[in-house]
């Protein structure tokens, strides 16, 4: 187990480049381009939240094929903490709000042991794990694109 708890690092380590993924079209002013273009704003988020999941799954990847379900447990977390990250920074549009929950995750969970919040604890039920991630994931990515669809039809009108 030592090297999943060496893992959980990782997993809460690329806070601030996750929330930067979100409001980069704010931070560099091209929101009206963007709206402008014919793609669906799903595309978008997708795009983001693919990035953001690619900031922390190599050497999470790597825990996964040395020690399987575990590396699979904490994938799904990676892709869950990604999605809520970009939903967050979408809907607030400024990364302060995902960068303040995530440390308090992150302070909660994997430094005072809450096991709720404690990736290394989490990973040792990998399937309720898996679920209940892929249900928080595709809630988060459906929130966050209804909202782009939202702000690009008001910005249209």
């Amino acid at each position: 187990m030592c090297a999943v708890t060496a893992a959980c690092s990782v997993v809460f380590s690329p806070i601030g480049p996750i929330a930067a993924l979100g409001v980069a079209d704010v931070r560099a002013g091209l929101g009206g381009v963007l709206l402008a273009t014919p793609t669906a704003a799903w595309r978008r988020v997708v795009a983001r939240w693919l990035a953001a999941c690619c900031l922390a799954a190599p050497q999470v990847v790597a825990l996964a094929v040395h020690d399987g379900t575990a590396g699979l447990g904490l994938l799904a977390i990676v892709a869950t903490r990604a999605a809520v990250g970009i939903a967050l920074t979408t809907i607030a549009r400024t990364a302060v709000t995902f960068e303040s929950l995530a440390l308090i995750a992150w302070y909660l969970g994997p430094v005072n042991r809450v096991a709720q919040l404690d990736p290394a604890q989490l990973v040792k039920d990998p399937v309720a794990v898996c679920t209940i991630a892929a249900v928080v994931t595709l809630a988060a990515l459906s929130l966050a694109a209804h909202r782009a669809a939202t702000r690009l039809d008001s910005a249209r009108s």
